[in-house]
């Protein structure tokens, strides 16, 4: 059976009880996680068009909750509970882990276009979030979950003004701790890029509630990850402290919109650890017998 680079990170960090070998170092010892050039987006690696009244079978249309009075839309709205529905089963904890970080993905892109509550109202940027969740979910679909970026890139709608949590998330992801922590994960990482796109476009007062938010969730995730088995937390912050070097040039000054026009996030290799082989053990003297006299 062929892993997936969480799947055979965790699956190695259980085998090792050495602190040293934590943070999935033992994954570079077996040649996963390939670092990309260009991580792309899951809407550029599995292209797909929204298609209105297509996503509700007769038995979702049985479940779909009473819209409110007003609502403009009602079917754009229906559609989206629908798609949400379809993504339950690949969430499941039986699914391998990238199966359920991406439908927990597209979920939290939903939970962004439903503040919309209406197509025609859609932003650029819901616009966008919108493209990612069909995506992910006909990459679901198909069996095309190897396509999609386990770190995507910040979309061109969005920006990085907050290089400490995209540090905290990106660590995650390299520890044991990510499989109990996939769904805060996933739906971190949309918040934050849904927090920099509202920065973006109406400035910080608009945005803070978005960032107090997920600051709050990767407070928590990450204060679960280093106390989770098989993660160390010297190795768990020096990781950190690498993506933190590499994000901050990356990131504007406070309150500048100049990194308002996406980003590639890095991937950072954790440190080659070698397996140090047991000492040979002497051999016991030889012991010559002693014939007994007669």
């Amino acid at each position: 059976m062929k892993l997936n680079p969480i799947q055979a990170c965790v699956s190695a960090a259980s085998l090792f009880a050495h602190p040293s070998l934590s943070i999935c170092s033992v994954a570079i010892l077996i040649g996963i996680m390939a670092s990309p050039a260009h991580a792309e987006l899951a809407s550029q690696a599995v292209p797909t068009q929204y298609k209105p009244g297509a996503y509700c079978s007769t038995d979702t249309k049985a479940v779909v909750p009473v819209i409110a009075k007003g609502t403009q839309n009602k079917a754009f709205v229906a559609d989206v509970f629908c798609i949400r529905e379809q993504l339950k089963p690949y969430q499941a904890e039986h699914q391998p882990i990238n199966t359920r970080f991406q439908a927990y993905k597209a979920n939290a892109w939903l939970s962004y276009v439903a503040h919309e509550r209406n197509e025609a109202s859609l932003t650029k940027a819901s616009r966008y979030a919108l493209a990612e969740a069909l995506s992910i979910v006909e990459a679901l679909k198909t069996n095309q979950v190897d396509k999609l970026p386990l770190t995507a890139d910040i979309p061109p709608t969005s920006g990085l003004q907050r290089p400490d949590l995209w540090a905290s998330l990106l660590t995650i992801k390299q520890t044991p701790a990510f499989t109990p922590l996939v769904k805060t994960v996933a739906d971190s990482e949309v918040k934050l890029i849904w927090a920099e796109a509202e920065f973006c476009e109406f400035g910080w007062r608009h945005s803070r509630e978005h960032y107090n938010t997920v600051d709050r969730w990767v407070a928590t995730a990450e204060l679960t990850a280093l106390n989770t088995s098989g993660v160390d937390k010297q190795s768990f912050n020096a990781l950190k402290t690498q993506y933190l070097a590499r994000l901050k040039p990356l990131a504007a000054t406070k309150n500048s919109k100049e990194s308002c026009r996406g980003a590639v996030l890095p991937y950072i290799e954790p440190p080659k650890v070698g397996i140090a082989e047991p000492s040979p053990q002497p051999l016991p003297p030889h012991v010559v017998p002693v014939a007994s006299p007669h």
